[in-house]
């Protein structure tokens, strides 16, 4: 069983990237509470873990190679962000072929 932690990672990249792909080529801002849901900050102004996970999950993809973006709006999310030559490519290639079922 994968790390809850993880599936949530997988769930936010997916999601940043499709939001990007559906915008493509134009310039989009990402914003976490779009991505991972609502988030009410604390009595001291600091976000949820899940909330700056998903930032760490955007940043992650930029620092990759997937997605450019301008700046980060503060802890909100990421502003002018657009996918990478890179990620284009990986996600409009085709599919490797089923393979042929057995005789």
């Amino acid at each position: 069983m994968a790390d809850i932690h993880v599936e949530e990672f997988y769930k936010d990249v997916a999601i940043a990237l499709v939001q990007l792909y559906m915008s493509f080529p134009r310039r989009v801002n990402l914003f976490v509470e779009d991505i991972a849901g609502p988030d009410e900050p604390d009595e001291f102004g600091l976000h949820s873990k899940r909330h700056l996970s998903c930032l760490g999950a955007m940043l992650w993809l930029a620092e990759e190679g997937y997605l450019r973006f301008g700046d980060t709006i503060f802890q909100e999310g990421i502003e002018e962000a657009v996918l990478s030559r890179h990620a284009f490519l990986l996600l409009t290639a085709p599919s490797d072929p089923l393979p042929a079922p057995p005789p």
